[in-house]
């Protein structure tokens, strides 16, 4: 794409403003290189990105990419042999803590869908057993821990003994040569202990002299007894750091074995940054994914300048391409034109390069493969070219370039030399271009190019919209409109002598007059035809909208009468059920009392009675067990696709993984009996399949024990959902979203509530099979760190917790490992 079309469009900022949402130097230098493509399938692969990427931040949140450094410098220098140093091994440890970060994040969330944005983040590969020795043996940028190694910690045990034995001795000294030391103090010099003596008393400590104050009052002597001692500390010194020296070589080893796996998640995690930068740019400006085509097709509706204050820009609309291969935007000074030229081709680069372009969904785009501008003044002081001739040289060059897939931005097209020449060359300009199969948006005021658009084929006049009242500019495109200098009204408004004006009228011909006129007219007429047709469509969405509520609110009475009706049934259901069981049990206690005759006699009599309740009962239970299947399977497919259950048939419960035959149809809340041998249980009538749609090993286990099975998930259902309601402050951002978040922020909460938070985040947490938790706690005293350690210490749930590394917050941040 030409550089000079990238500059006056002001690509760059955008470019600037994606840098900042880049979290790494990894994802800036991807953005520093983005550049607008020319290729379709390439152009739509990083659109859906981009799309992918809008959805799992609003779906969930910005997935935690920090801690993501450039290790490259570091692995080529380690391939030569040049150990890396603590700082190092600190970035490769942060490194490999945030690829299980990002990777957990995505595998934390089975809801979250699996599109390339989410499988990006699962293609990362976590090298744990890496990362737990660099975070044992590296404890900051200078200073390796004692753990590295036995051979290490039994080193500085020893080395720690002998400084003790040193200060020792020193300190017996001390109090015996007090009146003969500057001060009470043990000091080093040389990387030895020395005492501060005064230079009168040099005689009365036999040692060796290491140094002297400025001053020359002060002699640092080493006195003879501790000499042996801090040559053994000096040995030792030596030895640690040889060790050190061991245990760095042997970490860098293990880093540069595992270089391509590293250099693999570095690429991962550069282009997730990368189009993590270009989602939340997308969601800043609530911005959308263009269709693009090939065809040269430009539709923009309510496209706003990306540059422009998101509340302040007034979205325009406009279309080229199809069967205007010309537009040609008229209207006054500082009334948008060249704004509208300018969001047409930026919105053009930003798309091409992946990005979403603040606009409507049914916005289009042209895959253009060049795209050149004349816009703004051109004047040449260095090659002595004035404003004409700087805007020649550049047409020139546009028309060089003008062809099939070129889009041209031309700015007041002819100006700058005599208003019939420019326009007359105006003309043959836009006239080439558009045979040469450019599509083309230009501005002019010249009324001779007007007229062009009204009188040819595939040119289209458009205008930027005056309020009619105040003649201020509204900012609006009007297509098909024929935009008016109105310079005589407002050169009256501005108080210029009315005598004056008419003179000024009286020198345009009457023809002119009535040209001007005839715009004038156009344009209101095309103000008024989109004001009906906006109006129209109001009142069709406010029809809609009528015609949606009036058929929700009938169903919503369908429902209501449904809900009494089957209420009704359930009552007189139950009423000739409690009737049933109230003759039996009379029976049984009157049979107590009769004898055999008698009792036949009695059982005889109530056999009608009961046979009447019963075909009552089982009447009104078929009843709702018709109507409730009946509403299952509309819900199911309305169609009436849906399968027809039957009492006695068998049937596959997906849910429970088993085939049992039907005992009841649906209740008034849709569930049924299955049987299976002796045990039955309540399903969901909507569930069930046909027995074909069950694996083979559906029966291998028994009813009974799927239905225990069952019941216990349904209880862990139950009690995580209880306790999985997150309060507000468990609540991470992002639209939407349900997920676990696996970092709990505590800042500004009291003690007591934090404790709380961070109970209910464990069992969520270990619900959800999370094995590492992050808590956000803050600096500040050290009292809720405190809090929050003596909580983890004491609970069961918990395996292990540290405070977090180099990168990952400090001791502003507590990392717990859930067993």
């Amino acid at each position: 794409m030409d550089s000079k079309t990238l500059e006056v469009l002001e690509y760059a900022k955008i470019i600037q403003q994606l840098t900042e949402l880049s979290f790494s130097e990894l994802g800036k230098k991807l953005v520093a290189e983005l550049s607008p493509g020319t290729d379709l399938e390439e152009i739509a692969v990083w659109q859906t990105e981009t799309a992918d990427g809008v959805q799992v931040i609003l779906q969930k949140t910005t997935p935690p990419i920090y801690g993501v450094h450039d290790l490259t410098p570091y692995l080529q220098r380690s391939r030569t042999g040049a150990a890396m140093t603590c700082r190092q091994l600190l970035l490769v440890d942060s490194f490999l803590r945030a690829v299980e970060r990002v990777r957990g994040f995505a595998i934390s969330d089975i809801k979250l869908q699996d599109n390339s944005y989410n499988c990006l983040m699962k293609a990362l590969q976590p090298i744990h057993s890496l990362q737990q020795r660099l975070s044992k043996a590296i404890i900051s940028e200078d200073e390796v821990a004692d753990a590295a190694s036995p051979a290490l910690a039994q080193i500085r045990q020893q080395l720690r003994r002998a400084q003790d034995s040193v200060r020792q001795i020193l300190e017996k000294l001390m109090k015996i040569h007090a009146k003969h030391l500057q001060e009470q103090l043990i000091t080093m010099r040389g990387n030895r202990y020395v005492l501060p003596v005064q230079d009168v008393y040099r005689t009365n400590l036999t040692g060796i002299v290491h140094d002297t104050s400025a001053s020359g009052h002060t002699l640092f002597v080493e006195p003879l007894e501790v000499v042996e001692a801090n040559n053994k500390i000096r040995e030792l010194e030596a030895a640690e750091q040889e060790e050190i020296n061991r245990i760095l070589a042997v970490l860098t080893s293990e880093v540069v074995a595992m270089a391509d796996t590293l250099n693999l998640n570095q690429n991962i995690l550069a282009k997730l940054d990368f189009i993590t930068a270009k989602a939340r740019y997308a969601i800043k400006l609530e911005a959308h994914p263009p269709k693009l085509n090939t065809v040269g097709k430009i539709r923009l509706l309510n496209a706003r300048h990306p540059l422009l204050p998101l509340k302040k820009a007034v979205p325009i609309s406009l279309a080229l391409g199809d069967k205007i291969k010309t537009l040609l935007i008229t209207g006054p000074n500082t009334g948008g034109k060249t704004v509208a030229l300018k969001t047409c081709g930026l919105l053009t680069l930003m798309a091409q390069s992946g990005l979403h372009i603040p606009a409507s969904e049914q916005s289009e785009i042209a895959i253009c493969q060049n795209i050149t501008v004349d816009i703004g003044d051109a004047q040449s002081i260095e090659n002595n070219l004035s404003t004409f001739s700087s805007h020649m040289r550049q047409l020139i060059y546009m028309t060089e370039q003008a062809g099939p897939g070129t889009l041209i931005l031309s700015d007041e097209m002819g100006s700058g030399t005599d208003p019939l020449e420019g326009a007359a060359l105006a003309q043959a300009i836009l006239t080439t271009w558009r045979e040469k199969g450019a599509i083309t948006l230009a501005t002019t005021h010249y009324r001779e190019l007007k007229l062009y658009a009204l009188s040819t084929e595939g040119v289209e006049n458009a205008c930027c919209e005056l309020d009619p009242d105040t003649l201020q500019p509204t900012y609006r495109i009007l297509m098909g409109a024929v935009g008016v200098s109105h310079a005589f009204t407002i050169s009256a408004r501005l108080g210029l002598d009315p005598q004056i004006i008419a003179k000024a009228k009286a020198l345009l011909s009457e023809d002119e007059q009535n040209l001007e006129n005839i715009m004038q007219d156009l344009t209101a007429a095309k103000i008024k035809a989109e004001a009906a047709l906006a109006s129209a469509a109001r009142d069709s969405a406010a029809a809609a909208a009528a015609k949606r509520e009036a058929e929700t609110l009938s169903d919503q009475l369908r429902n209501r009468q449904r809900a009494i009706a089957a209420e009704e049934r359930e009552k007189a259901r139950d009423k000739y059920g409690e009737g049933l069981r109230e003759i039996d049990r009379l029976i049984r206690e009157l049979s107590d009392y009769l004898d055999e005759a008698e009792r036949r006699s009695l059982l005889k009599r109530t056999a009608k009675l009961r046979s009447e309740a019963g075909a009552n009962y089982h009447a009104i239970e078929n009843e709702i067990g018709a109507e409730t299947l009946a509403g299952i399977q509309a819900d199911v497919d309305p169609a009436g696709r849906a399968l027809q259950l039957k009492v006695g048939e068998q049937y596959y419960a997906p849910t429970l993984d088993l085939i049992g035959k039907l005992m009841t149809l649906p209740d008034n809340k849709g569930r049924c009996k299955l049987s299976s041998g002796t045990v039955q249980i309540t399903v969901k009538a909507a569930t069930l399949q046909d027995v074909s749609a069950a694996p083979t090993a559906s029966t291998n286990m028994s009813l009974a024990d799927k239905s225990e099975f069952y019941r216990h998930k349904q209880r862990n259902s139950a009690a995580f959902k209880d306790k999985s309601s997150p309060r507000p402050s468990d609540r991470s951002n992002g639209a939407g979203k349900t997920a676990l978040p696996l970092e709990l922020m505590l800042l500004g909460e009291t003690t007591l509530d934090a404790i709380e938070l961070l109970d209910r985040h464990i069992d969520n947490s270990v619900m959800a099979g999370v094995h590492e938790i992050r808590i956000v706690h803050g600096k500040g005293t050290g009292a809720l760190r405190k809090a929050v350690q003596d909580f983890l210490r004491r609970d069961r749930r918990v395996k292990g917790f540290r405070l977090a590394g180099y990168g990952e917050g400090d001791s502003g941040v507590t990392i717990a490992e859930l067993k």
